[in-house]
C-alpha cells in the first residue's frame, strides 16, 4: 500500500510522485507499464526502501513483511554479486538471513533453470540469459513474500523467458506477490493479473482483466495511449 507518497530526486530536482496512492493485492502479478521516465523503476525502489520518500506511507502487508528478508528486488544488474559464484551468493545470503544453505541450494529452481552445472562459476562469466536465471533463482529460492522485478525479460532468450513465466506463476501459487516493470507487452499480457500504466507519476490505466481483449487489441490501445502521454 502506498498512501499520499511524495518523492523527488534532489540533484537536479525532478518531482516524480505527489500524493501518490496505490493499493496492490497480494498473491498476484502486477505489471507496471509506461514510457521511459514515467516513474516505474522509481516506484519499485521506493517500495523496497532503496529510495526514501519525502512524504506519505508505504506498507507491505500492513508492515508484517520485512523488506530485508521478505522482499526481493531485481533492478538493473543488482541482485547477485557478479564476483562470486552462484553457490557463494546463496550461502552468503543464507548467512545474512539465518537460513539453512543446504536447504536453499536444494531448491528445485536451480535444476529447473538449468543452473546446476554453473553453480561454481563466477556470475560475471555467465551469458545474459544465464545471468538473469541466476538473479531470479537467487531470489525465488528464498520464496519471498514480494518480488520486485525491473525488466526481467530484457536481453534474454525465449527459453529463459518461458522459465521466468512459469516460475512467477509458481510463486503466486504459493502466496507470493509480484510487481513487474516491463516494456515487453506480450510478456505482460501473458503473466499479468493486473496491468497498470504510469504517466509522469500518475496511474492513467488500471486493468484488472488484461486478457479481456486480444493481445493485438491490447497492444494497439497501449501504443495509442503512450503516444498521447509520452
Amino acid at each position: 500500500m502506498l498512501a499520499d507518497v511524495d518523492f523527488a530526486y534532489r540533484k537536479p530536482r525532478v518531482e516524480v510522485f505527489r500524493n501518490f496512492n496505490l493499493t496492490l493485492a497480494a498473491g498476484m502479478v502486477t505489471c507496471l507499464l509506461g514510457h521511459n521516465g514515467a516513474g516505474k523503476t522509481t516506484l519499485l525502489k521506493l517500495i523496497y526502501g532503496d529510495l526514501r520518500r519525502q512524504a506519505g506511507r508505504i506498507a507491505i502487508d500492513g508492515d508484517r513483511v520485512s523488506r530485508y528478508s521478505g522482499v526481493f528486488l531485481l533492478v538493473d544488474r543488482f541482485g547477485v554479486s557478479q564476483e562470486l559464484s552462484m553457490r557463494q551468493n546463496v550461502i552468503f545470503r543464507c548467512k545474512l538471513l539465518g537460513k539453512d544453505a543446504d536447504s536453499v541450494l536444494s531448491h528445485p529452481l536451480f535444476e529447473e533453470f538449468k543452473l546446476a552445472k554453473h553453480m561454481d562459476k563466477p556470475v560475471k562469466a555467465l551469458s545474459a540469459g544465464y545471468f538473469m536465471r541466476a538473479n531470479m533463482a537467487a531470489g525465488l529460492a528464498f520464496e519471498p513474500a514480494l518480488l520486485l522485478l525491473d525488466e526481467p525479460t530484457n536481453s534474454v532468450d525465449p527459453a529463459t523467458r518461458e522459465l521466468l513465466s512459469q516460475a512467477l506463476r509458481q510463486q503466486v501459487e504459493i502466496g507470493s506477490s509480484v510487481i513487474l516493470v516491463t516494456h515487453d507487452l506480450g510478456f505482460a499480457y501473458s503473466v499479468g493479473d493486473r496491468l497498470i500504466v504510469l504517466d509522469d507519476g500518475v496511474v492513467v490505466v488500471d486493468d484488472s482483466h488484461p486478457r479481456g481483449a486480444s493481445l493485438d487489441d491490447f497492444t494497439r490501445e497501449y501504443i495509442r495511449h503512450t503516444e498521447q502521454t509520452g
